[in-house]
């Protein structure tokens, strides 16, 4: 048939929908951001003042410290950092490790993002070239002792040296007060990691030349640069015994030679306000200036000073060679070099190996990135200083604001492009013809175009009542055209077989059924009605469960999901499948409503034959239908335009809700713990050193330690690539070891003393000292020692203090004695603790004021708790590293308060401190189960008590997660839900009051359909006066006036086989028994034919004058034609 318009026309009908759905998800809530001037303050400043303050300059020599004093707490932070035990500054924490000021907005606002301004950074400047290097050995006056080893080296930039000592024996463990080493104790391939400061502006000098001047002087105006030297030597320990000079070589070496530097650049820090990042482009940073008070030797030479206070306690690696080759009581002899070069070891990791910075790059990659990391902490340690200044930043600052979706906008965009295509095409290529009011689409027009078409109207003689089939097939191979007649009159023309067809005598099937369009039949009718119901319901339904669950589907990102996009989508989808079902009913009712009134006979043309839609504004259709009292079809209209409605408020419908706490059942596993490290622990696992680095360097405790208790290591079976998890607590039950030491006070008569004489002879003279043995015992049970006496076992401790000038001196006592018993091995009560503290003096222990104290818990030598500094300052007491710690660590306390009988519990309270601290970070080290851990050594670190059979157990808890979910807006849902309800009781009042079922016997929206139901009437007899001439011009006001007094119905009509005359056409009565429906003329009638369709006559007629008439007729009843 080639309709293009009408296809066009559904096309866009289409479009339209899709673009209304697309429009639901154009608009979101998202945080827009704006740059805006914002005032700041910057927190400190670049100021070398508070440094000098802490170095002083003492007497300056080539072998010595420039400075003394300082502050070494710098170098504890970065060994912490190296070891991940420093937490990063969760307000400003800048990018590569970069030294910068600070700054933060004067004026805190949630809205604010990130900060841009300009910020001075401290940049370390170090270059290093590679150097040959040149050992000459002193002569010394024995053939088997050998002086220190001179170094010099040459590089493309610099010769230096001649008269630097060196190291050559690590190996050699103990102490030689000259400068001549025996040789035969160096080992067979000694290495020495050294670092010298180099003159490069004098070259290289005689061993023998000796500087003299202003040192200070010197570094400041001469080419002072830095030599950092590995070197390895082949030891021949038979030819040493005769001759050194022969018997040591070097065999390999690595130098290299740096120029040591920094400069304060400025530079724009972009601040991140969450995150507290400040990113800062190292590609951009200049040169830049030193600070007027400090120099780059100076610097260098203030972090020298620093590792070489350090250098005695800084001992992270035992493979790092030590050069014992010193006097260790000279406290300002150089060893920044030992220092310097543990941290390297320590920055390496698992690639450090004995020998390694033998090789160029390692040694200079290496030392480049220490020098930096040192050169960072101590300008971040020493050179900020407390600032007020103000500024000005670019402030990115984010508002929440509705954002269209660009996806959604370019699609709705292309579908009004579309649109406006198809509609320039309609109207440019569509070939238009004069409008006249007879295309409107009523049942009037129709008759006033058919009462001009003679040969139609013969063709659809007596077909009214043919079904859609029928009359196709009777109308098959005719063609149809618009004219207009001689005098204007606008007709269609027929064109094919029509004599034929108009002579053919139809016999009427008495079994015709009715035709009912889908949108009106009883099933779909009950599911439009429902489906707002099912909807009512659903929406209540997820209205509980938003309310119960706070939320129903998690947001993990934003708003801008796929989830998201597929729950709105579907939602306006399902409301567009109510919305479509109601306009289809919709245009059904509205299709029905004249035929409706027909049926029920006499009905007037307002609400019959005069009554469309058809271009009618759907706003005022309503209005037309109620004024011509068609209240069924003003129902349907009014739910099909409240069904427009439900997009706009299903857009509401689903919304965000604020971060919510959720609470859900989750697992997780567990490390167990092993008990297999007590038997075979070779030292305490580097837990003295973690404790140094907590108490000294400012590190963090370990985050497996919680107060009192060592957790177990815990993992998440969910992934954290999941953002959700996130922003959650987790909280599981597992079973945790807390470290405890019981301690208990042994009575004063269990200590003795033993004390002896000792003569110390020197040159010209003797001198006599004591030492004092001081011990104390304890009965045990039996299987606690080897040592039995009467049933039980006897355990004793002390210690020997020496070298006292008389027989009654006191001396201060504080030791930790590692009892050595079979604590923890067997089901004997042992103490595996004792401790010595106070003060000790002379034979009678009565006088003494000495603590002993014994305590129980599984013993572990305290050899390797690092000592503190102050150790070699101090004093000349007995005190371990446990009580050094304990008296002159960072918490120290006054010995006084702790000694003696009434301050038993102080003593007692701070070991068990101190000790329970040491011990929880050894177990954290140490007692966590490894894949090879056999299950006889596993603990299980659940709250059961089943044995572990695998080094992790799977535990349940409960997981608390702070998320966003997507959840039903109640008052959108509220609105929606009464839009529903009232468009089913609309839909439910149209259905009744519009008769569907069982009016028609085909589609009346055809032409042809519709004039074969007025196709010989008198509506379209010209000589019945009913339909005047040129009626098809008349509008529809002009027609009410020409149908005034007139009334259509549609029934089987009788047909007269004789003419009726004039006088009898103007009276039509009607049968009582066709329930009002018009009826035929009374006149003389001999032979009558049915027909059914619409026919027009008198109001005013009486019903009596038929009332003698016995004729045959056809009614409808309940849907289906039947005969009377």
């Amino acid at each position: 048939m080639r309709h293009y318009q009408v296809t066009a026309s559904i096309l866009t009908f289409f479009i339209l929908k899709g673009i209304i759905l697309i429009s639901t998800t154009i608009f979101v809530v998202q945080t827009a951001t704006h740059v805006e001037p914002l005032d700041i303050i910057y927190r400190d400043v670049f100021n070398a003042s508070s440094a000098w303050n802490a170095y002083g300059v003492g007497v300056v020599l080539p072998d010595r410290p420039t400075f003394h004093g300082g502050s070494d707490k710098y170098i504890w932070n970065y060994l912490a950092r190296l070891n991940n035990a420093v937490a990063n500054d969760s307000f400003w924490n800048t990018n590569d490790g970069l030294v910068t000021q600070e700054f933060r907005p004067l004026t805190t606002s949630i809205n604010l993002t990130s900060l841009e301004a300009p910020v001075d950074v401290f940049v370390p400047k170090i270059t290093c070239e590679e150097a040959d290097l040149m050992v000459n050995f002193t002569e010394s006056e024995y053939k088997s002792e050998l002086g220190h080893p001179r170094y010099s080296w040459r590089s493309k930039t610099c010769s230096a040296g001649g008269n630097e000592p060196s190291s050559l024996c690590p190996d050699h463990k103990g102490p030689s007060y000259t400068d001549q080493i025996n040789a035969t104790v160096c080992g067979s391939r000694p290495v020495a990691y050294t670092l010298h400061r180099v003159n490069c502006s004098s070259g290289i000098i005689s061993p023998d030349e000796r500087f003299s001047g202003d040192w200070k002087v010197f570094l400041e105006g001469h080419d002072i640069r830095y030599a950092f030297t590995a070197a390895q030597y082949s030891v021949d320990p038979d030819v040493a015994l005769t001759n050194a000079s022969l018997a040591i070589k070097a065999i390999d070496s690595t130098s290299i030679i740096c120029k040591i530097g920094y400069g304060i650049v400025s530079a724009n820090a972009t601040h991140d306000i969450l995150s507290g990042n400040a990113m800062i482009e190292k590609e951009n940073l200049g040169e830049g200036s030193q600070l007027r008070n400090l120099t780059s030797t100076s610097l260098i030479e203030m972090i020298l000073t620093d590792l070489h206070h350090v250098a005695d306690f800084l001992v992270a690696d035992k493979n790092v060679p030590f050069r014992a080759d010193k006097d260790l009581r000279d406290s300002i002899y150089w060893k920044y070099d030992e220092a310097l070069f543990q941290l390297m070891a320590v920055k390496m990791g698992q690639n450090y190996k004995p020998g390694v910075f033998l090789k160029p790059g390692v040694l200079e990659n290496t030392s480049i990135a220490v020098i930096e990391d040192l050169m960072n902490e101590f300008a971040r340690e020493s050179l900020l200083v407390e600032s007020r200044l103000t500024g000005t930043a670019d402030g990115l600052v984010g508002e929440a604001r509705l954002q269209t979706r660009t996806v959604a906008v370019w699609l709705m965009v292309a579908g009004f492009c579309v649109l406006a295509i198809i509609c320039l095409l309609l109207l440019f290529f569509i070939s238009t013809s004069p409008w006249i009011p007879a295309f409107g689409g009523s049942i009037a027009g129709h008759a006033a175009i058919l009462v001009n078409s003679p040969h139609l109207l013969a063709l659809l003689n007596d077909t009214g009542h043919l079904t859609e089939k029928e009359l196709v097939e009777r109308l098959e191979g005719t063609q149809f055209m618009a004219a207009k007649s001689t005098d204007e009159s606008f007709l269609i023309d027929v064109a094919g077989s029509i004599a034929t067809k108009e002579s053919t005598t139809e016999q009427h099937s008495p079994d015709i059924k009715p035709w009912t369009p889908i949108a009106g039949r009883f099933i779909f009718v009950i599911l439009t009605l429902a489906s707002p119901v099912i909807a009512i319901g659903v929406l209540e339904l997820l209205q509980q469960l938003s309310n119960k669950r706070q939320g129903l589907l998690d947001m993990h990102t934003s708003d801008s999901t796929f989830l998201s996009y597929v729950v709105r989508i579907a939602t306006t989808g399902a409301v567009f499948a109510i919305a479509t079902m109601f306009n289809s009913f919709d245009f059904t009712t509205t299709t029905f409503a004249p035929y409706s009134s027909l049926r029920a006979g006499s009905g007037k043309a307002d609400r019959t034959a005069l009554f469309h839609l058809l271009s009618v504004s759907p706003f005022l259709t309503i209005f037309k239908s109620l004024r011509v009292g068609h209240f069924g079809t003003a129902a349907s209209n009014l739910a099909s335009l409240l069904g427009s409605l439900l997009t706009i408020a299903v857009s509401g419908l689903w919304i965000l809700t604020t971060p919510t706490v959720v609470q859900t059942q989750s697992s997780a596993v567990v490390t167990n713990w092993r008990t297999s490290w007590l038997q075979n622990a070779p030292d305490d696992g580097g837990a003295a050193v973690a404790l140094n680095l907590v108490r000294y360097g400012g590190a963090n405790t370990s985050l497996g330690i919680w107060q009192d208790l060592v957790l177990p290591n815990v993992h998440y079976h969910t992934s954290n690539s999941d953002p959700v998890y996130r922003s959650s607590n987790s909280s599981y039950s597992v079973g945790a070891l807390r470290p405890f030491l019981n301690c208990s006070v042994l009575p004063s008569t269990n200590l003795a003393s033993r004390i002896r004489d000792k003569v110390l002879t020197g040159p010209g003279e003797s001198t006599v000292v004591y030492e004092t043995d001081i011990s104390t015992y304890i009965l045990a049970p039996y299987d606690c020692g080897s040592v039995k006496a009467n049933g039980k076992a006897n355990i004793s401790f002390g210690l020997t203090v020496g070298e006292l000038e008389s027989y009654n001196t006191t001396t201060w006592v504080g030791q930790y004695f590692d009892l050595n018993t079979t604590a923890g091995a067997s089901n004997a009560d042992c103490p595996s603790v004792g401790v010595l503290f106070g003060q000790a003096g002379g034979n009678d222990t009565s006088t003494w004021n000495l603590t002993a104290l014994l305590s129980r818990f599984f013993g572990l030598d305290l050899v390797h708790f690092v000592e503190d500094k102050g150790t070699w300052y101090s004093n000349p007491d007995e005190f371990d590293s446990f009580f050094n710690h304990i008296i002159y660590g960072p918490n120290g306390v006054e010995r006084e308060d702790i000694a003696g009988s009434s301050n038993e519990n102080a003593l007692v309270c701070l070991i068990e401190r101190d000790y329970a601290e040491y011990m929880r970070i050894v177990i954290d080290l140490n007692f966590r189960a490894s894949m090879n851990t056999s299950r006889d050594d596993l603990i299980t670190a659940d709250t059961s008590d089943k044995k572990p059979s695998s080094a992790n157990t799977t535990i349940s808890g409960t997981t608390f997660e702070y998320i966003t979910r997507l959840s039903i807006h109640s008052t959108s849902k509220l609105i929606i839900q009464i839009l529903l309800a009232i468009m089913a009781v609309l839909s439910l009042i149209s259905y009744v009051l519009v008769t569907i079922n069982g009016t028609l016997p085909r589609n009346p929206s055809s032409i042809a359909s519709t004039m074969a139901f007025l196709a010989g009437s008198q509506l379209c007899d010209r000589d019945s006066g009913v339909m005047p001439q040129g009626a098809e011009y008349l509008t529809n006001h002009q027609l009410r006036e020409v149908f005034d007094g007139w009334v259509f119905s549609l029934r089987w009509w009788q047909k007269e086989a004789v003419p009726m005359e004039d006088s009898a056409r103007d009276s039509v009565v009607s049968r009582p028994e066709d329930n009002g429906v018009l009826g035929a003329s009374i006149a003389e009638v001999e032979r009558a034919f049915e027909r059914f369709g619409i026919d027009v006559g008198r109001a005013s007629a009486s019903i009596s004058e038929l009332k003698d008439t016995n004729v045959e007729t056809l009614i409808i009843r309940k849907g289906v034609p039947e005969r009377t």
